[in-house]
């Protein structure tokens, strides 16, 4: 995935092999061998490479879809929108009780595991849980009946979203 969108990018600048090596200060066989998957790049490099196309690490190792976090927002903008509009709308006191400005513990052995996953917070479960019931869809803006829905569930579902979210 790294040769592919590593072309891409260069091309997209409209730069050579080797102009693209004298801006990274290595030799064009380098270069080369990365565009052929031949071989990839060090972490510095990865860094150096992301600063000059505009992008992400992440990007140019394949493993997310978009080149930065602004194509993301610009993609996920109503989705956000929709979150921020529930998490706006949720009383102080239901915050406490359902612990949503919690942030899951983890243990130092977790951190050190290279296969870890940081844990959502409380926050993001709630809001996955209430798009797995179908409740906050991501394809539209949230109507105000829809969000009084959402907000009389989660008021009325307190317990229930509590044994979910832990």
């Amino acid at each position: 995935m790294f040769s592919e969108r590593f072309k891409k990018e260069r091309k997209k600048l409209g730069l050579t092999q080797q102009q693209i090596s004298n801006k990274l200060g290595i030799s064009r066989s380098n270069i080369a061998n990365w565009e052929n998957g031949v071989n990839e790049a060090s972490n510095d490099m990865l860094l150096k490479c992301s600063e000059l196309f505009g992008c992400s690490i992440d990007y140019l190792l394949g493993k997310n879809k978009f080149r930065n976090f602004e194509e993301y927002l610009a993609e996920n903008k109503k989705e956000i929108e929709n979150d921020m509009k529930v998490l706006r709308s949720i009383k102080k006191e239901t915050y406490s009780e359902l612990n949503l400005d919690v942030v899951p513990a983890f243990d130092q052995e977790d951190i050190d595991d290279e296969n870890f996953i940081y844990p959502k917070s409380n926050v993001g479960i709630l809001l996955d849980k209430l798009k797995e019931l179908k409740l906050l869809k991501n394809d539209k803006e949230l109507s105000d009946k829809e969000l009084n829905i959402i907000m009389n569930f989660i008021e009325n579902n307190k317990d229930m979203l509590k044994k979910l979210m832990n």
